[in-house]
């Protein structure tokens, strides 16, 4: 029966770089079945497709990358500084009610 340990183990394993042939020869060694291996590496590699289809992000400008490190680096958040549009319209002063006497 399968467990974290043994797809923790894998997992560990294949970011080494070892082979699946190596990699399974050491848990046979150590009295694992080769039922339960095959179906951690089936696991492990539907895990790895699911991740694989998630969109990835969108990439960030060069000035946006060095913006959002000098903010991590400073620990200062970002404040975003409203926008004020010149020759917006202000209304200001009183209104007559219009059909009013």
């Amino acid at each position: 029966m399968i467990n974290q340990k043994l797809l923790d183990y894998i997992k560990n394993q294949v970011e080494k770089g070892k082979d699946k042939n190596s990699i399974k020869s050491s848990l046979l060694s150590v009295g694992w079945q080769d039922s339960d291996i095959e179906e951690g590496f089936r696991i492990m590699d539907d895990n790895k497709n699911q991740v694989n289809q998630e969109p990835p992000s969108a990439p960030m400008s060069v000035q946006a990358q060095e913006n959002q490190y000098n903010y991590q680096q400073s620990g200062v958040q970002p404040q975003v500084q409203p926008s004020i549009q010149q020759n917006s319209p202000v209304l200001a002063g009183t209104f007559d009610l219009i059909g009013q006497t």
